[in-house]
């Protein structure tokens, strides 16, 4: 399965944060001729944090411990479909939209990162959807949750129903003094937006 992430969080086509949940149940829709999951997401396999097991290991335990694999660094693609894995520590990137020569390897995490460097251009330009992927780009290239909650916010009041559901996950995953009222209110704000996926599993039943 490939798609963007974090140590923290799986993100889908759309940007939106995908719970290990939902994931589940998406692998569990192909029914037993599904053995093994591959996580092509960067750092799906490192462990975020002292509080939690890395994203693979949570998926096998959601799956009846199935065997899931996931990348414990940043995942590159080769021209041929191979890929490697690097672990720097810190990673720095010339201005503009990521783009590379024919041949050469491809960042996966910057290929979704490279707009956070835009975040206050997109702000001034009221841009709701650059602030979403700068959101997204702060965590999967920044690793840096705490920026990417920031640009949700910020997205997420400009009307942003996906930016909202992410900034609700956020607060709700770190659990601070009015996180949880303010984490409803976002989802509120998306629902009524007409955006509904997941709502359920996050809130259980609060709306």
């Amino acid at each position: 399965i490939m798609l963007h992430g974090s140590p923290w969080h799986l993100y889908a086509a759309d940007y939106r944060i995908m719970t290990v949940e939902s994931m589940a149940g998406m692998v569990r829709q192909q029914g037993s001729k599904i053995r093994e999951v591959v996580l092509l997401s960067s750092w799906s396999g490192a462990v975020p944090d002292k509080h939690h097991a890395p994203l693979a290991q949570q998926l096998s335990k959601a799956l009846g411990s199935m065997k899931v694999s996931g990348a414990d660094g940043f995942l590159w693609f080769e021209q041929d479909g191979k890929t490697a894995i690097t672990q720097q520590a810190f990673s720095m990137f010339v201005t503009g939209p990521y783009a590379v020569k024919k041949g050469e390897k491809v960042m996966a995490s910057l290929v979704a990162g490279w707009p956070a460097q835009f975040e206050e251009t997109y702000a001034r330009q009221g841009n709701a959807d650059g602030l979403l992927r700068a959101g997204v780009g702060h965590e999967a290239f920044s690793l840096c949750p705490s920026r990417a909650l920031a640009a949700f916010d910020a997205s997420a009041a400009l009307g942003n129903p996906i930016a909202a559901y992410n900034a609700a996950i956020l607060r709700l995953e770190r659990g601070a003094g009015g996180d949880r009222e303010a984490a409803l209110a976002l989802l509120r704000k998306a629902v009524a937006a007409g955006d509904e996926p997941f709502a359920g599993e996050v809130t259980g039943g609060d709306l």
